[in-house]
């Protein structure tokens, strides 16, 4: 009884091409400094937004605080983020 098994060679992995190996990660650094860049246009929309539909007042300590953590939670995130990855 002949019980050879044949095998198909396997197909060879496809490798990404080089320049990918340089370009996305160049294009993910500018997309970070894009939205780092516009973080705190973005915090200051938010919170006339959130002043107008709340009636916060723009000089009271919930304001500063509120302000402080939609500014600082994202960049915080951000640069962990660009030290991670």
């Amino acid at each position: 009884m002949n019980t050879q098994v044949q095998s198909t060679p396997a197909a060879a992995p496809k490798l990404a091409p080089a320049w990918r190996a340089w370009v996305v990660p160049m294009l993910c650094v500018v997309g970070w400094f894009v939205l780092y860049s516009q973080l705190e246009p973005a915090t200051d929309a938010f919170m006339r937004w959130l002043s107008a539909a709340t009636g916060l007042a723009a000089a009271s300590h919930l304001y500063g605080a509120v302000s402080f953590f939609a500014f600082e939670v994202p960049k915080v995130l951000m640069l962990l983020a660009l030290i991670v990855f």
